[in-house]
């Protein structure tokens, strides 16, 4: 063997100095979901306490209010009364309701007949798909100190439905097609995450003011009338399962979406909450 030692002098290669020749600071951030919807521990303790003992120490998820806070509950041969879900699901088990998805534009709530007919076409859709009630905004949301609640969980109102129902009119005065009417539907923030989230395995129907309930309309998500088909196809594609996108892919497809839509203000943080 060679009894040769070799030196390895460090020599100046010409190379950039930085931060006086140390080590670069290691930027690190997760980009991901938060593990839970809210923090248990930050719920109220006038809250917290009405939980039952087994879900005191579980799971922050949990905290979620997963059923609405009021109902449309049909009465024996017709007309409705407007419950609180908490006590009467307490005494008489759980309700099945339907999703009323309907816009301003076309039902004013300072309209009395506006509202007496999207209550008429609620009543007897239930009835028809065999439900004990349905769930409207213009009656189930009243506009009180805990309205902002309702505004928070209306994700779940809407996956717990039996299904949707569309209800379309024209306007006073005006005379729209139908197609029109949808498109004008679907041009509203809110009620694209309507449709989008309700349940999958039920189609919509549509039914329209004035018109005998008896007939209306079978439309699948994909066949309203969305203008901006291309995005929102893909994001009722990957809610139904049919497709699958990355967390990158669907959050920048719900701010092309949902922010191109039309709304009336009524939170300064609308958007944040569609």
């Amino acid at each position: 063997m060679s009894d040769h030692i070799y030196l390895f002098i460090p020599a100046d290669l010409g190379g950039e100095k930085r931060n006086n020749g140390r080590y670069e600071q290691f930027k690190y951030h997760y980009w991901g979901y938060a593990k839970v919807a809210a923090n248990r521990h930050e719920i109220p303790p006038s809250r917290n306490t009405n939980l039952s003992a087994p879900y005191q120490n579980t799971h922050g998820i949990s905290q979620r209010n997963l059923r609405p806070r009021r109902l449309c509950l049909l009465q024996e041969d017709e007309g409705i009364d407007i419950v609180d879900v908490s006590e009467w699901e307490a005494d008489n088990g759980t309700l099945d309701y339907l999703f009323i998805c309907y816009t301003t534009l076309q039902f004013s709530y300072d309209s009395i007949d506006d509202m007496e007919e999207l209550h008429r076409i609620s009543e007897s859709a239930a009835r028809q798909a065999g439900v004990n009630a349905y769930w409207v905004a213009c009656s189930c949301m009243p506009d009180d100190e805990e309205c902002s609640e309702d505004v928070y969980r209306i994700s779940d109102i809407v996956r717990g439905a039996h299904s949707l129902v569309v209800i379309i009119g024209p306007p006073p005065g005006s005379t729209p097609s139908v197609s029109e009417m949808l498109r004008e539907l679907g041009s509203r923030m809110w009620n694209f995450p309507e449709v989008l989230l309700s349940p999958s395995n039920k189609t919509i129907l549509v039914y329209m003011r004035d018109c005998d309930t008896d007939y209306f309309r079978v439309l699948s998500k994909r066949n309203l009338a969305w203008d901006d088909a291309l995005i929102s196809r893909q994001l009722i594609d990957h809610y139904e399962s049919s497709i699958l996108l990355s967390p990158l892919d669907l959050v920048s497809l719900a701010l092309e979406c949902i922010p191109n839509r039309d709304t009336v203000t009524y939170y300064e943080g609308d958007l944040s909450y569609a």
